[in-house]
């Protein structure tokens, strides 16, 4: 590439990156309130904000956990939780969680950078890995759930700086990002594996030394887990997987990944076509960290949430694949190419065309603006030293200093352990048992436990509302209605 092109290739990166960065200013700006009080506040999506209480307990020498003196590890990414207690520690409530939202536009921006980088590892098509890197930035779920403050953007950027080194050969350097990558999410041990694996087809001496190192690290921070919780894997972990049948888990999964199919199927066939060209090896490889991501999907049964966030480490993968894959087809015309992959990726997209263009709140803000709300209303109502039971265990404790009953169990142990509802009683987005959600008890967490207030008296099979009726009444203060415990009320 002749020097005023690489200079023009630059401004063009540039612009596209100012021009994504005032977008994802104006999604996070609307993802936010005005509450009750007549003030702004920002909030994460609600997985996001159980792990904000940790971080803000942590940050102000309560310890790393949801309910002072109660360890119990109802997070699954200790990075993400370390990240967010530094704007916790300086910042309010509101403004750490809009900082950890601005972080995200940083690291959506690393991905699409990085993912074009990969790109010229495997080919010199520079025009091209213009179009990948635009690619990236347009596909909405990576971007929805890095700026809704979930991990989901710092894995895929930890996994793909992971996969080139690996493709360079820099066994080492690869190594450590495999590290902080199972630090951002214990899963990902999966594609560790995978590019392990790829390390020692040609490295067999280091890769072996890179494993150990990497094995070491799991067992230190599933110890420091342990002695710290009591347990060394998370408690969603417990949840999610112990106790469910592996037929039951796969029957889910698999119908939770269907939708996703029926979208993606123009840009996974792009990619299957460009796993022909040259360099067949390192291609194989991006395709064999894509199986694996899609494999573990299915293997725990779906997620909750329909915006594939498990899924999004696919999808620059993908990318890569497919742009090559697309230039095969179309004779070498990186113009065609483009616009070819360009079209797969707004079907990929086209489920959230109004999100995308602003004319609607993100995805579950409506939860978001009623859980803040009623969280701030309960400071007003409640004595110090309450207790409140939850359905959604983010916004609502964390806006509050109350002591939190989950009643779907991320953070109790006592639910985390119970057998898991396969009767489809819990079942929704194709699965017939969801993934956290699928495990509840309210007789011992409304009835023995008697929560001050609480959220809502039932859940799949378990109804304690007539119980309830005789124990709580409903109130109702600055249009939210309040189920508080008799003995509180005047």
């Amino acid at each position: 590439m002749r020097y005023w092109e690489r200079r023009l290739a630059s401004k063009f990166l540039w612009l596209v990156s100012a021009a994504y960065a005032f977008w994802a200013w104006r999604l996070i700006e609307k993802s936010s309130l005005v509450a009750v009080d007549g003030k702004q506040y920002f909030c994460l999506f609600d997985d996001a904000m159980i792990a904000m209480r940790y971080a803000w307990n942590l940050a102000h020498g309560k310890g790393c956990c949801w309910n002072v003196g109660q360890y119990v590890q109802g997070y699954t990414s200790p990075l993400m939780v370390g990240v967010m207690a530094l704007p916790c520690a300086v910042f309010s409530k509101s403004t750490a969680c809009h900082a950890v939202q601005l972080l995200g536009i940083p690291t959506v921006l690393a991905v699409a950078w990085y993912t074009r980088r990969i790109f010229l590892l495997l080919t010199a098509r520079r025009g091209l890995s213009l179009g990948v890197f635009v690619a990236v930035l347009a596909y909405y779920p990576l971007s929805y759930w890095s700026l809704m403050g979930m991990e989901v953007g710092l894995v895929v950027l930890l996994m793909l700086v992971a996969l080139g080194y690996a493709l360079r050969h820099a066994v080492a350097r690869c190594a450590v990002f495999l590290c902080l990558a199972f630090l951002a999410r214990p899963d990902f041990v999966v594609l560790a594996a995978v590019l392990l694996v790829f390390l020692f087809l040609t490295h067999r001496q280091r890769a072996l030394l890179a494993a150990g190192a990497f094995a070491a690290f799991v067992a230190l921070v599933l110890a420091c887990q342990y002695l710290y919780y009591g347990d060394a894997l998370p408690n969603t972990y417990t949840l999610k997987a112990v106790g469910v049948p592996a037929g039951d888990r796969i029957r889910d999964g698999l119908g939770f990944v269907r939708p996703f199919f029926v979208w993606t199927l123009p840009l996974l066939g792009l990619a299957a076509v460009g796993l022909w060209p040259s360099h067949r090896r390192r291609r194989l490889l991006l395709a064999a960290l894509a199986g694996a991501v899609l494999a573990y999907q299915i293997s725990v049964g779906g997620d909750p949430w329909p915006l594939w966030r498990m899924l999004v480490p696919m999808i620059p993968l993908a990318l890569l694949l497919a742009a090559s894959g697309a230039r095969f087809l179309l004779r070498g015309s990186s113009l065609a190419a483009t616009v070819a992959v360009g079209l797969a990726l707004v079907l990929c997209d086209l489920p959230f065309a109004a999100e995308i263009l602003l004319k609607a709140k993100p995805y579950k803000s409506d939860e978001t603006i009623l859980n803040v709300n009623t969280a701030l209303v309960l400071n007003q109502t409640l004595p110090p030293g309450s207790s409140i039971g939850v359905e959604w265990a983010g916004a609502l404790p964390y806006y509050t200093d109350f002591r939190a009953i989950d009643f779907l169990g991320k953070t109790d142990r006592n639910i985390a352990r119970m057998k898991p509802d396969t009767t489809g009683k819990v079942a929704f987005s194709g699965m017939r048992s969801v993934p956290g959600h699928n495990k509840y008890n309210l007789d011992y967490s409304i009835v023995e436990l008697q929560p001050d207030y609480i959220q809502r008296c039932d859940w799949g099979h378990s109804n304690v509302c007539p119980w309830a009726s005789e124990h709580y009444t409903v109130i109702w203060v600055e249009g939210i209605d309040l189920a508080i415990r008799n003995e509180l009320l005047p």
